[in-house]
């Protein structure tokens, strides 16, 4: 059995009273002091939480929609996510016969133990909630909003044993986490996204940043959550021209990893079909990030698109959404390479369908110059030179650090369908 100061790293919070913190994992198999009124008080805390999140977020559910919101965020499955990755059971105290029947693997018994423990901090410190808002969408990932808010944490005292929590599609976790990682040099942050693109790309790997005049998210820090809740339920309301967004990350995640992602994309999309996908590119990403988490190698891999992607949102000055930026991005990259040589001829067809199945285009009506210059400010340009994110065939790819000259070549091959 490991030390409970281990679990308490594990959380962020240090107890003053260590004995609280046991009593949270002691099942009633073991002791008569056990963990089953810390686990109602976590579950209250918990429901009234998420609950006032979702009033002060979802301003147009009805009182069912944010009640089967919040049930399916405050719930077993949930709960013994987070404990499995806390490894909880590593922690309990639990009677000999609980043991042997498995009892330390038991779905029911860690997501008990998960909300005893949000009791157990909850008893010794309390808490205040506190909301901040701002205006939706790129317009609002600027220095003078990241400032606004980091003004606005400083305003509330907040200390290093406090966390935020980021509510929200790409923007809203990237702003976030960064005021997150500045604010008194670094504070816990949690990640809820709550549109397609967030939970499959942005929310995971800890990129955080806002965007300069000269460029997008030039100014950033890395700087990973404690915590990321995907709840597809949260996708219920989101609207198509949204969803459209996040396919364009999940059919990248198809190139660079067609099995088993493809034919997934190519079946029908039920919800559970869905949940898979989410889940199948969070894993994608997870072990990419894994392997090389400041991107100096094998992460550079996920910008496929996003170099030429990056350029049309400067050139429209981010008309164009970054989703649909990205598909486009792909489209002229792959035109690009399948017209000089360097791209199988036969993926270009398949990736022109799954942006057309999932409301994307390919169409890339902007300058090739006026894009050339956009990414001469994108932060994997090194003086004359960019790396570049080539498609060789669905499932594989390379990166090359390259000429602009190069780039300017393959902009203008792959611009005309």
């Amino acid at each position: 059995m490991l030390s409970l100061s281990v679990l308490q790293e594990r959380i962020g919070y240090r107890f003053q009273d260590e004995k609280l913190l046991r009593r949270a994992v002691t099942h009633r198999s073991y002791a008569a002091e056990h963990n089953e009124r810390l686990e109602f008080l976590g579950d209250s805390v918990l429901n009234c939480v998420i609950g006032y999140a979702l009033f002060l977020r979802d301003t147009h559910f009805s009182e069912g929609d944010l009640s089967r919101v919040r049930a399916n965020l405050v719930c077993e499955k949930t709960l013994h996510e987070v404990a499995k990755r806390i490894d909880i059971s590593s922690f309990l105290y639990m009677g000999e016969g609980e043991l042997k029947t498995g009892g330390a693997e038991r779905a029911s018994i860690l997501a008990d133990a998960m909300e005893a423990i949000f009791g157990a901090v909850f008893r010794e410190a309390g808490f205040e909630t506190y909301a901040w808002t701002f205006r939706a969408g790129e317009a609002s990932k600027t220095p003078a909003v990241l400032l606004e808010l980091l003004n606005h944490l400083a305003s509330l005292r907040l200390t290093r044993s406090d966390s935020i929590v980021a509510l929200g599609g790409g923007v809203t976790g990237d702003l976030v986490g960064l005021a997150a990682s500045l604010y008194l040099r670094g504070i816990a942050f949690v990640q809820v996204p709550t549109s397609l693109l967030a939970m499959v790309d942005s929310s995971v790997g800890g990129k955080t940043a806002v965007n300069l005049p000269c460029g997008k998210n030039l100014m950033g820090a890395f700087h990973q959550p404690v915590l990321v809740v995907c709840d597809p339920a949260c996708l219920d309301t989101l609207p198509e021209s949204e969803m459209a967004c996040g396919w364009a990350e999940i059919i990248k995640y198809a190139v660079l990893r067609a099995d088993p992602l493809l034919p997934m994309l190519e079946a029908d999309i039920t919800d559970a079909a869905l949940e898979e996908i989410i889940s199948t590119c969070v894993a994608i990403k997870r072990d990419i990030v894994s392997e090389d988490e400041f991107e100096a190698g094998s992460r550079a891999l996920l910008n496929l698109g996003h170099t030429v992607g990056h350029a049309v949102e400067r050139v429209t000055d981010y008309g164009v959404t970054h989703g649909r930026a990205v598909g486009i991005g792909m489209a002229v990259i792959f035109r690009g390479c399948v017209r000089a040589g360097l791209c199988d001829p036969q993926a270009l067809p398949v990736l022109e369908h799954l942006l057309e199945k999932f409301g994307l285009t390919g169409l890339c009506p902007y300058d090739a110059e006026a894009l050339l210059e956009a990414a001469r400010s994108d932060k994997k340009s090194a003086g004359s030179t960019i790396t570049l994110i080539l498609p060789e065939a669905f499932g594989r790819c390379r990166t090359e650090r390259t000429s602009f000259e190069k780039l300017r070549d393959l902009i203008h091959l792959g611009l005309n369908p």
